[in-house]
């Protein structure tokens, strides 16, 4: 079966008839058209296109272009479109990937293709390296300034005042003070952390303050899932591997079955909601964590040995 694809671009003040009218001449019996950028990848008409393709058909367009004006991403199409058992025909370049001639033409594209990517590449690392060498590192700017993050890590180790205070203080998250003060405390001299009491135990705080009120613990099973935002990210696993690392840091993780996780939770018995609290908390920071990504978690969180559930 035949399947024509035709495209103009938003900003053009023209419709697909030549188009169409090309494609029907050349036998095509169902015709995908669209008005949108060639350099997109995420287009409604050509997804549909796509997903419509069965073994045997052949994606027929007017111009290569009509698919796209990437490079990279008119390779992409071809590796699905062939994945599908389907051929490929431009009227214009006189491609047609049914036939050997146009397959070694498509085979030419890719080595291109290629071509150009690694040159991205090279360039890429070239760019790093220099700005590397002029002091320049790459990622976002610290929130909080140097004496600010000292000031915060204070307050909150000395027991002055607590994560949520002290974000609310300098007008940020409370994962963001959560991280900084976790980074900064391991560049410390490390302290072996004590095996934790058994579960409901109340037991005092660390912290040489005694303004701190005594803490608890209680057993709680996570499930976690964690997903890129698009099909553009790529960043979950990198995602799943540093919310794994604070897990084990700050609340003695042991992993079960696929993204299920048995923690430790400490809380403050003498509070109504302190529990609550300290679970939101925690999925805050994931949520956080997954966000600088591009990425997104769904958590939920079960107390042992009780039918709560966060």
């Amino acid at each position: 079966m035949l399947i024509g694809y035709a495209r103009v671009s938003k900003s053009d003040d023209q419709d697909t008839m030549l188009q169409t009218q090309a494609l029907k001449q050349a036998g095509v019996s169902k015709v995908f058209e669209e008005k949108a950028s060639g350099g997109r990848w995420d287009r409604p008409e050509l997804q549909r296109m796509l997903a419509h393709l069965r073994k045997g058909d052949v994606v027929v367009v007017w111009k290569l272009d009509r698919l796209s004006r990437s490079l990279r991403d008119l390779i992409l199409i071809m590796d699905k479109i062939a994945l599908a058992g389907a051929g490929f025909r431009s009227l214009t370049e006189v491609v047609d990937t049914t036939s050997p001639a146009g397959r070694m033409v498509m085979q030419i594209l890719g080595c291109f293709a290629e071509f150009e990517r690694s040159m991205v590449r090279e360039r890429t690392r070239a760019g790093l390296e220099a700005a590397r060498q002029q002091g320049r590192l790459g990622g976002r700017r610290h929130k909080l300034k140097s004496d600010q993050l000292a000031e915060a890590r204070k307050m909150v180790l000395s027991g002055q005042r607590s994560g949520a205070e002290v974000a609310r203080l300098f007008g940020v998250h409370r994962s963001t003070i959560s991280r900084m003060v976790a980074e900064m405390s391991s560049l410390s001299p490390a302290t072996p952390r004590p095996t934790g009491p058994a579960q409901g135990q109340v037991v005092p705080t660390q912290s040489k303050s005694s303004r701190n009120p005594p803490r608890a613990t209680t057993m709680v099973e996570l499930r976690l899932r964690v997903e890129n935002n698009s099909k553009f990210v790529r960043g979950k696993k990198r995602v799943r591997e540093e919310i794994e690392d604070m897990l084990e840091r700050d609340y003695r993780m042991k992993a079960m079955d696929d993204g299920q996780y048995e923690l430790v939770i400490e809380y403050d018995p003498s509070k109504l909601n302190s529990l609550d609290e300290a679970v939101y908390d925690l999925i805050g920071e994931m949520s956080s964590r997954a966000d600088d990504r591009h990425c997104f978690v769904e958590a939920s969180v079960a107390e042992r040995g009780t039918e709560r559930c966060w």
